[in-house]
């Protein structure tokens, strides 16, 4: 017998005060045989410090070692949406994409929802 659980109601946490959390999410597209990365950083407050979409061909290893703290914790995309949608677009850019302190659209509307 199957017993249905209640569906989690899951959303993104911030840091601790004085944190920022990066949120980083990875998408593959088997119709072209590449990986998209979708990336957000925040502060405490939810204020987005920087977003990053890319198509990947490395490991993210070595980014973690040039962080002076660096921690890393699974979180379900239902919690991370933002970085899943970054990930899912990487697909429509030929280059590494940032912004910093600027929203990209495509995300814009997933955001809002997040602070909801």
């Amino acid at each position: 017998m199957k017993v249905a659980r209640p569906k989690e109601n899951l959303k993104w946490v911030p840091p601790p005060q004085g944190w920022f959390k990066a949120n980083v999410d990875g998408d593959i597209f088997k119709e072209t045989n590449k990986a998209g990365i979708g990336v957000v950083v925040r502060d405490s407050h939810g204020w987005v410090l920087a977003t990053l979409l890319e198509i990947v061909e490395d490991d993210v290893k070595h980014l973690s070692m040039a962080m002076k703290s660096c921690k890393f914790h699974h979180t379900k995309r239902e919690a991370s949406q933002v970085a899943h949608t970054l990930a899912r677009n990487a697909i429509h850019f030929d280059i590494e994409m940032a912004w910093l302190k600027e929203i990209p659209p495509c995300v814009s509307d997933v955001i809002r929802n997040d602070a909801v």
